[in-house]
């Protein structure tokens, strides 16, 4: 019999409807799968914040290379300036040679360059951003640089590092001195959750609720998940006055 076309009078208890008892199995699922990607999530943090444990021999694995004070500089009064500065832009690259060739076309023939590596640059939004640790004075030794796209179309604005001779490139071994710590019962939880997972094949679902798309990128991860909305369900009253709100608060602060 469908609920739908059911009549109710005085002192009668109204059943939920079909469609009422659908969507309420629905949302409980939709729940449940929430609930296993959070599981997910917070098994994925454990695992990432085990500690690092010494290895009892150490091994190398390639060459690294990063910037260092020139001898000259090193030795002027301003090298504790400038060695400060380099803590903040210093770069560190990694390669199984220690010349740090790489293999390109030139003339119709394959020739080893070196490859290139500069101090960090920063963009636009990273300068004037409140996390930018530079100080007034780091800042001066900065300038605006136009740099372009591999169509050779203007991309933005950097601003680059203008004494860069200050300092030079050194390469040394890269030791693996330490190991991520090993949970077996960690582990061993992550992959019964991962099975279950996939053998029941929701990701799809997962991804549809956390990132609102089965194939959002990663780049939107969050945004669209409606669990995790301030607003969502709301009235619309309810929206108006807290953005009434928060426009007053920003006309009180200017």
């Amino acid at each position: 019999m469908d609920t739908n076309s059911w009549s109710f009078g005085e002192g009668y208890c109204k059943i939920k409807t079909a469609r009422q008892k659908k969507r309420l199995q629905k949302k409980d699922f939709e729940k449940q799968v929430l609930q296993l990607y959070r599981r997910r999530e917070d098994l994925a943090t454990k695992q990432y914040n085990l500690p690092l444990v010494p290895l009892d021999e150490p091994y190398q694995k390639g060459w690294k290379r990063s910037f260092v004070l020139r001898d000259d500089v090193a030795r002027s009064r301003h090298a504790p300036f400038f060695r400060a500065l380099l803590d903040k832009i210093n770069t560190v690259m990694y390669h199984h040679d220690k010349h740090f060739k790489i293999s390109t076309k030139k003339k119709r023939k394959r020739i080893l360059v070196d490859t290139p590596q500069e101090l960090r640059a920063f963009l636009t939004y990273e300068w004037n951003s409140t996390r930018n640790k530079l100080t007034e004075a780091e800042r001066r030794l900065f300038y605006p640089r136009e740099f372009v796209n591999r169509k050779g179309q203007p991309a933005g604005i950097r601003y680059v590092f203008a004494e860069a001779w200050r300092y030079r490139l050194q390469v040394k071994p890269h030791m693996i001195t330490h190991r991520k710590m090993v949970d077996e019962v960690l582990e061993q939880e992550i992959q019964q959750l991962d099975n279950y997972i996939e053998s029941h094949h929701l990701n799809p679902k997962m991804n549809k609720l956390v990132d609102g798309s089965c194939y959002t990128s990663w780049r939107h991860r969050d945004y669209n998940l409606k669990y995790r909305l301030e607003l969502f369900k709301q009235p619309v009253h309810r929206i108006m006055d807290l953005c009434i709100t928060a426009d007053n608060e920003e006309d009180e602060q200017f």
